[in-house]
């Protein structure tokens, strides 16, 4: 009765940690489509604004740009292998106890919502910088 309990608890485990690992997967997708957007962007600012504060604002948000693109093929990677994992240790090939798991996938959840943070850090900085240079005065004539 124990041990069947404790498959039962092992699948439920895997089944949560796989749909976790596919929101990642779809978010991750999303975070690229948006790091390719924001690469196009800074690009045709920085061809259209040779203002020094406009180019030192997207400099700093280029750097951060290229560095997502790495880290989102590196999570992606990650996630894949622990997907893999889960397959062998279903097959028996490379058994982990359920510490060893949960504390693996616990790393990646970690690793992910830091990524998470600084993505939207920096694209929020990015469009305030924009939003900072680009303040426009707008006048109402009126017309009485």
């Amino acid at each position: 009765m124990e041990q069947q309990l404790y498959k039962s608890d092992n699948s439920f485990k895997y089944e949560v940690y796989h749909r976790e690992n596919q929101r990642w997967v779809q978010s991750l997708d999303f975070y690229e489509d948006e790091n390719v957007y924001l690469w196009g962007l800074i690009k045709q600012i920085q061809q259209d604004n040779k203002r020094y504060e406009m180019a030192n604002c997207m400099f700093v948000s280029e750097r951060g740009v290229s560095m997502f693109e790495e880290e989102i093929a590196t999570l992606k990677e990650l996630i894949q292998k622990e997907e893999i994992g889960y397959c062998d240790d279903a097959k028996g090939v490379d058994f982990l106890f359920g510490d060893e798991i949960y504390e693996q996938h616990f790393a990646l959840r970690e690793r992910y919502h830091d990524f998470e943070q600084r993505f939207l850090a920096n694209k929020k900085a990015l469009y305030s910088c924009l939003a900072n240079n680009f303040k426009c005065k707008f006048t109402v004539k009126n017309e009485s």
